[in-house]
């Protein structure tokens, strides 16, 4: 058509093609002697069609698991690496099948208790089952203690918990005034502003390497 000595408008008409459509594929051919497009910049692609079969059949089959372990998992099983937004999307994010349901103090399984501060961390320690008052009261006097003499030579402190129910139990208050020690006001469902929720956060990832059960 362009032989013809027709214009990129009236060529555009006729195949339902906008104007600068046209124009970029007569030039495009003008250059490069073909209608293809040319190499796009950016790393090329690694994998192939049917490691991305083999993917999109493992994140299927692990509805639930994160997608830095699903990475990891892929890798794995062919050496080449992928981006967690590539396993799964910002919009799976809030997905029913991909959220698994969670309660305070966790499944009530194995917990771990812990304390730290600008000098360090305290002694920690592993319980059975879900915590109650009568629970918390004892782990606060065989540890919280004793870190306070590690930590700060028994000077004062300020002491800073969640508002889970077992730190809010009357009984709980109580031995925080009857040990001296004044407890931080923290607003509810504030795990953002908890420092000790970074080294949880290491602590899962670090799990998630080994694939705990």
């Amino acid at each position: 058509m362009c032989q013809q000595g027709k214009s990129f408008a009236a060529i555009g008409r006729e195949l339902n093609r906008s104007k600068s459509c046209i124009k970029r594929i007569i030039d495009r051919y003008n250059e490069t002697n073909s209608y293809k497009d040319r190499p796009r910049p950016g790393r090329p692609r690694i994998s192939t069609a049917k490691d991305e079969r083999n993917l999109v059949r493992l994140v299927k089959k692990n509805r639930t698991q994160p997608s830095h372990v699903l990475a990891n998992q892929w890798k794995l099983s062919n050496g080449k690496t992928v981006s967690s937004s590539l396993v799964r999307t910002t919009a799976e994010k809030y997905n029913k099948d991909c959220i698994i349901k969670r309660t305070k103090q966790g499944s009530g399984l194995i917990g771990k208790w812990c304390c730290m501060s600008y000098y360090g961390l305290g002694i920690h320690c592993i319980f059975d089952g879900r915590l109650n008052a009568t629970g918390y009261i004892e782990i606060l006097n065989n540890n919280l203690i004793e870190s306070m003499w590690k930590l700060r030579n028994n000077q004062p402190f300020i002491f800073q918990q969640d508002n889970a129910p077992c730190h809010r139990a009357k009984k709980v208050v109580e031995w925080f005034a009857d040990q001296k020690i004044a407890c931080l006001k923290w607003p509810a469902n504030s795990p953002d502003l908890n420092c000790i929720e970074n080294l949880w956060s290491w602590l899962d990832k670090e799990l998630a390497k080994v694939g705990p059960q």
